[in-house]
């Protein structure tokens, strides 16, 4: 596990606290966004059968591996750069081509991720609408 020790907590007096409905609405929307529902619920399940002594710096080493492994993920997942475009060994010719394939890779893996991001979010969205009306269905 990474060395590095959790941040500090920061003073509740810095954070930028908005008392709207608009905050609200834009929180809901942001975590809606980035799926930290279900990012949290992974993290509180982990602690809850870990039952750490120190429970902030159990997530910050859940966090720190987590990550770790995400970009294992991705080097096992992105396939080689194709070498048809390849140039013939030169000064920096090679390299400037080894950059290019390595371009167009991040952007085929950044279109793939963004359009399954796409189907989750819509998969939420479904999910939601099914409580939504299951609660009112029981009311």
């Amino acid at each position: 596990m990474s060395a590095a020790q959790p941040p500090a907590r920061p003073q509740t007096a810095c954070l930028p606290f908005r008392n709207s409905q608009v905050a609200k609405l834009d929180a809901v929307q942001w975590t809606n966004q980035r799926n930290l529902r279900i990012l949290l619920e992974h993290i509180t399940a982990e602690l809850l059968q870990a039952e750490p002594e120190d429970p902030l710096m159990f997530i910050w080493e859940f966090l720190d591996s987590y990550g770790e492994g995400k970009e294992a993920e991705k080097k096992e997942e992105a396939p080689p750069p194709p070498e048809s475009h390849a140039r013939p060994e030169s000064s920096g010719g090679e390299a400037v081509e080894k950059m290019r394939q390595e371009c167009a890779q991040w952007k085929r893996d950044y279109d793939e991720k963004q359009s399954q991001a796409r189907r989750l979010e819509q998969e939420i969205k479904d999910l939601e609408a099914a409580i939504a009306k299951l609660e009112e269905d029981e009311q």
